[in-house]
């Protein structure tokens, strides 16, 4: 298991590669479009897989819910954009798999999560900052 200060280390010379937001990579069949989804890490990305409406979110987006921005270098507005001006503007059939099954069910769709949730329905940052806050403090 790692911690988030192994994290903002860089790794050694040799053993990373970076990835650029719009670029894509190649496992096995699959090509994987790179998203740069900022505001729970700096660093988050998404992988979107276009033929098959997938995209994998990691923590950036939850059945239900985004990630939460508790840690250094985690930014509500970069969340904010990260959710509504990427992910949201993804096919709504498109299956979410996140990082982690917080919700009713493992997995869901941009659309069902649209549907049933109160963060993907904010009309703008404030919106989204109070459901954040809201959500925080009723933990």
């Amino acid at each position: 298991m790692y911690g988030y200060d192994q994290f903002i280390h860089p790794l050694p010379p040799g053993n990373f590669v970076g990835v650029r937001h719009g670029s894509n990579i190649e496992i096995g069949e699959r090509r994987l479009q790179i998203m740069h989804t900022p505001g729970h890490f700096p660093d988050s990305i998404c992988l979107w897989d276009m033929p098959a409406k997938q995209v994998f979110t990691g923590d950036t987006v939850f059945v239900g819910r985004t990630g939460r921005v508790i840690h250094p270098g985690s930014d509500l507005t970069q969340l904010y954009h990260s959710v509504y001006d990427i992910i949201l503007r993804l096919p709504g059939d498109t299956t979410i798999f996140p990082g982690h099954n917080y919700g009713d069910h493992k997995t869901t769709t941009i659309g069902k999560n649209i549907q049933t949730s109160p963060f993907f329905n904010c009309a703008n940052l404030s919106e989204f900052t109070y459901v954040m806050n809201d959500f925080e403090e009723n933990r």
